[in-house]
């Protein structure tokens, strides 16, 4: 199933199972064993008896013999040729028959012309008899006239995709045509060109010495560009290894075998000579053709690697020579080449000009915003906060005077003051990465809010004579729109139309797009319309045939059109029925206006509408301190609870559809934080505890194969949302996918300076509704499914930009940068390291009580990571797997470069199946309390176990069994053991908590290596993810997903709730209620 499905979604992909004991792939017919022939039937007994099919040679023939054959090079004795015939040639090649003094050859154009003359050459080797083309650096071709000559060329340049002044050498005014950079070989031929990589399935179906064409085919697949080549070829994913390839689909019967044998013969007949020599007849520049050996041997031992066969060339990746720098081809010095060997760097959006716009621009929004901010303030004056403070402290004042005692404490007292005022504010923010559920490399987020809050403000006396605490109680009420959508680069992210930031007018705006009223042109029985035909003028009248004498009104008005001056000739009378006529012509005005609506959306633009209603209690009390060197030091407690309301609006554009999700949300959270302040913030902790209801109803409006019944229905709908931002008309006629969440959960945050630590511990139950119109196959129990999820988050990092944005603050409210994010790695020149533990189940009362995937993601994110950083990390995550099962997980060289990976991220993903919990329970919680602790030391680790128990047994007295010296257990150890006691509960949430405890104590607690060793590769599946923007390489932005490790479970995929969320096309974030994890 796997391997068909990503041959049919890739079609130039294929995938072949790494498992000898796979038998999907029939052996070939054309084998030798023992000097016989053999069909695929013997073939196959015989690899049930043991015999390694992947040394079984084919049978020899004129194609091909067991034996390295020598590179008979061509040797025409003139370059000038008379031009004879074309002839028929694969795409983007240009072939030709020309002849000199009687003998006749082809030659070749095409961008591929070196790779061919390299394949040749390896085949050759390999025992393949096909000729070997030669590259001519130069060749004059005679035509019989200077129109053939002509024809030639354009020719030429037609069938390969090029400029067709890019091969000419030379021009000439006769009928002289003189080429470079082309290919010859004789025009007969002993065989087919298999150096040319073109493929059908039947010709290699059941015949290895085709079948191994696909190794051959896949090592030569060559870019233009030099740099683009890859070191390595191939990607592992769940036991399969997947090439890509233009032809690749027509190899589908290519076995395990069938690679293996034709990767041996490469290491086992070629040597390092042979490479050079192939190499250097390819026609490339020196330089170029020296990496391009290197670069050969590399995917070569890429090749055996995947294939666990030995890897027996010597690479040099740094090599320097002309104009290749440390394995980096510098710069297009070869002007009279028709390839373009190098490409320029991609742009960089890091680059310090970009980088200064992105600041200047968010220091401007954020001063506008200020402005603003003021000039409403002097509009509709309120009373601040600052203002209420100000106040009372002058109250205080007054009544320290009357009623101060003699020591100049004050009495218990309160002083009580309101606070009133309105606010809005204009915002532009430039984000890297993930806003919300939208995910780009870069984003512009622009937002604008406005907001009332009417509350009290009160400061007690008479608590301590240096301490004042303060309350305050207030509602809140808020309206925001903000739009998101991705940018190409921070220059276009920065040079927007300030117009746009008003998101509510630019929602009209396209809103008004749509129409919603057609009129048909056709308006009188007659009707006459002006147009234009091949460039001329032409007048058609239109006369409605279900109209009597409506032909003689149309003759009639012809004749008015003619008095008149319309030449008759041009005048055209067209009978139509004009009811269907008018039916058709308004569902094309329909169409148009929905298509034009939808040009003004990218994919994944993002409008939010969000109202609140927060009702917020605080209080507050600082403690100054001792001074130090003469400047004041402050602690200072807080409290806070809040209880709010929110109703938001998420209009997306997805492939097809419009999808809206109206979210309903009641928040009561509760938080308490503790302060240092000297000068600024410089310690701060804060604990906070949250309880959410939220209920989504996900709607998804078609755009695309709409009936001509509904198409009005979408257009009032759209108009309704982006106009007038009301659902109305939606409820009214679609039916929503409806998610009910429950979360509860709590996150603590110590900050100090730039150092910011969080962690996350959250339960989410969510009920899921199917609206029976959509499916209407199911019943009302299978269309509702509860599921459940617990989370352990865990984050470090250094935000450099939030600490030096609040210094800016601290001076004036004008200088601000802007905005930053919550994760410290995803701002200017931050860093972040996560630790995520979700274990998810399917609770629904049908589901089995084992229905546990978890899922576990290790998260590097930062500004800028070099060479030796990335490698860190990489050798960090490799080093967790079983070493004697995989040591390739990460390919490097996808990284190599001059400049550093900027804004990236390294996310590797473990998931773990529902077999392990079993395992673990028969294993550990229900084994003997002796075999769980002999079990649980063995993953703890022994020399670590010892450390622990000579440490302890210096207090505790001697050392004794392990199995009744509670003393010498480390504390991780009797956490797990306390499992056994209590044992597993049957209630499906608990047993999802206890297991996603018990995985946390395991990889937090215990050796990792040997936790993920004991999980088994059977039981869980990863794969790494490293994105981000690689400077001084042409690469540019880098999206690379490595090899995997582990068993994929077809069932449960990459855990329930993505598993659903793929069956239901609901985005994970939803599913998941991402939006009460702060930036986690």
């Amino acid at each position: 199933m796997l391997f068909c499905l990503s041959f049919q979604v890739l079609g130039s992909s294929i995938s072949i199972p790494l498992s000898p004991e796979d038998q999907s792939k029939r052996p070939a017919e054309d084998l030798i064993y023992q000097g016989n022939r053999i069909d695929s039937y013997q073939a196959l007994e015989l690899d049930q008896r043991g015999v390694n099919l992947a040394q079984l040679n084919p049978y020899e023939s004129s194609l091909w013999k067991n034996e390295k054959l020598p590179l008979e090079i061509l040797n025409p004795t003139s370059n000038q040729f008379r031009f004879e015939e074309y002839k028929r040639s694969p795409t983007e090649f240009f072939r030709a028959v020309v002849s000199h003094q009687g003998q006749r050859f082809v030659i070749t154009a095409s961008l591929d012309n070196h790779t061919n003359i390299l394949r040749a050459g390896l085949l050759r080797k390999l025992g393949y008899d096909i000729a070997l083309p030669r590259y001519l650096e130069s060749a004059s071709i005679r035509f019989n006239s200077r129109e053939q000559k002509t024809a030639f060329l354009e020719k030429l340049g037609e069938e390969t995709l090029t400029a067709r002044s890019r091969w000419v050498a030379t021009e000439t005014q006769n009928n002289v045509l003189n080429l470079k950079d082309i290919t010859i070989e004789p025009a007969e031929l002993k065989n087919v060109n298999i150096h040319i990589p073109v493929m059908n399935r039947e010709r290699q179906k059941q015949r290895r010495v085709f079948r191994g064409l696909l190794a051959i085919y896949t090592l030569t697949d060559f870019p233009q560009s030099i740099n683009g080549i890859d070191e390595k070829i191939g990607r592992v994913f769940n036991g399969f290894l997947t090439f890509t390839h233009p032809y690749a689909n027509q190899f589908r019967d290519v076995s395990l075998d069938d690679l293996k044998w034709m990767t041996s013969r490469l290491n086992q007949v070629m040597t390092s000579q042979d490479i050079h020599e192939i190499v250097q007849g390819a026609g490339y520049p020196y330089d170029i053709a020296r990496l391009i050996e290197h670069k050969l041997k590399s995917r070569i031992n890429s090749l055996s690697q995947h294939l666990s066969l030995p890897q027996r060339f010597n690479t040099n990746s740094q090599i320097s020579l002309g104009n290749i720098q440390s394995g980096e081809l510098t710069g297009n010095a070869y002007p009279n080449r028709v390839v373009e060997y190098f490409r320029e760097d991609a742009d960089s959006p890091y680059e310090f000009r970009e980088l200064f716009r992105l600041f200047r621009t968010q220091a401007t929004y954020n001063a506008l915003s200020q402005v603003l901010d003021q000039a409403i303030d002097r509009i509709v004056p309120g009373v601040s906060v600052n203002d209420a403070v100000e106040n009372i402290q002058d109250e205080i004042a007054d009544f320290r005077i009357n009623n101060g005692n003699v020591d100049g404490s004050l009495p218990l007292s309160v002083f009580t003051y309101p606070t009133a005022y309105v606010n809005a504010s204009a915002r532009r923010n430039v984000v890297f990465g993930q806003y919300q559920e939208s995910v780009a490399p870069i984003q512009l987020v622009d937002s604008v809010q406005a907001d009332a809050n009417l509350g009290v403000y009160s400061m007690i006396t008479g608590v301590n004579n240096r301490v004042t605490p303060s309350v305050s109680a207030s509602v809140g009420f808020s309206r925001t729109y903000s739009h998101v959508r991705a940018m190409p680069d921070l220059e276009t992210a920065t040079s927007q139309e300030v117009e746009r930031i008003l998101v509510p007018r630019l929602m009209k705006q396209v809103g008004n797009i749509l129409k919603t009223e057609f009129e048909c042109s056709l308006t009188d029985t007659v009707t006459v319309q002006e147009s234009e035909l091949n460039g001329e003028p032409i007048v058609y009248i239109k006369f409605d045939t279900a109209v009597e004498g409506a032909i003689e009104l149309a003759r009639s008005r012809r004749q008015e059109l003619i008095a008149t001056g319309t030449p008759e000739s041009i005048i055209l009378l067209v009978p139509v029925e004009r009811e269907e006529e008018c039916l058709a012509e308004i569902e094309d005005l329909k169409t148009k206006s929905l298509d034009d609506f939808l040009k003004e959306l990218a994919d994944n633009e993002t409008f939010i509408i969000s109202d609140s209603i927060n009702l917020i209690g605080m209080g507050n009390a600082s403690l100054p301190l001792d001074p130090v060197l003469g400047q004041p030091l402050t602690l200072s407690v807080g409290a806070e609870a809040l209880k709010g309301f929110v109703r938001a609006v998420f209009i997306r554009k997805k492939d097809g559809y419009i999808e809206v999700s109206l979210q309903r949300q009641k928040n009561f959270n509760r938080q308490l934080s503790l302060s240092l302040n000297y000068f600024i913030e410089v310690l701060r902790g804060t604990k906070k505890w949250f309880d959410g209801e939220q209920e989504t109803l996900i709607y998804k409006i078609p755009t695309e194969g709409v009936d001509d019944s509904r198409k009005l229905i979408t257009l009032k709908t759209l108009r309704e949302l982006f106009v007038s931002n009301n659902t109305f008309y939606m409820d009214e006629h679609f039916d929503p996918i409806t998610l009910n969440h429950d979360v509860r959960g709590t996150l603590t945050t110590l900050q100090m300076l730039w150092y910011k630590s969080e962690s996350l511990y959250m339960d989410h139950n969510v009920e899921i509704d199917l609206p029976a119109s959509d499916y209407p196959h199911l019943t009302e129990e299978q269309r509702k499914k509860t599921l459940f999820a617990t989370s352990s988050m865990r984050r470090n990092g250094r935000n450099f930009f939030g600490f030096a944005n609040s210094i800016l603050s601290s001076l004036s409210r004008f200088l601000n940068l802007g905005s930053g994010n919550s994760d410290p790695g995803r701002t200017f020149q931050g860093t972040s390291k996560s630790r995520y533990y979700v274990t998810e189940g399917d609770i629904s009362p049908d589901a089995s009580a084992n229905r546990i995937t978890t899922k576990i993601d290790y998260i590097w994110r930062g500004w800028s990571a070099g060479a030796s950083t990335l490698n860190d990390i990489f050798n960090w995550i490799e080093w967790l797997f079983d070493q004697t099962q995989v040591n390739y997980h990460i390919d490097r060289t996808q990284f190599r470069g001059i400049g550093p990976l900027k804004g990236f991220e390294i996310k590797s993903t473990f998931i773990i199946y529902p077999e392990f919990y079993q395992k673990f329970e028969r294993e550990i919680l229900d084994s003997s309390h002796y075999q769980a602790l002999e079990k649980l030391r063995a993953l703890f680790g022994e020399e670590k176990w010892n450390r622990y128990c000579s440490r302890r047994s210096r207090y505790v007295g001697g050392r004794r069994r392990i199995g009744t010296n509670r003393n010498c257990i480390p504390t991780p150890v009797k956490r797990i053991t306390r499992l056994r006691r209590a044992g597993l509960p049957e209630d499906k949430k608990l047993r999802v908590k206890k297991f996603n405890y018990i995985l946390v104590m395991l990889l937090e607690g215990f050796d990792r290596q040997k936790v993920l060793q004991y999980i088994s590769d059977q039981n869980f599946f990863a794969s790494t993810r490293v994105t981000g923007f690689l400077e001084n390489s042409e690469r540019g932005y880098v999206d690379y997903i490595s090899n995997t490790f582990g068993r994929y479970n077809t069932e449960y995929g990459t855990g329930i709730f993505d598993q659903i969320s793929s069956v239901l096309n609901i985005t994970p974030y939803e599913l998941r209620a991402l939006n009460y994890t702060p930036g986690m």
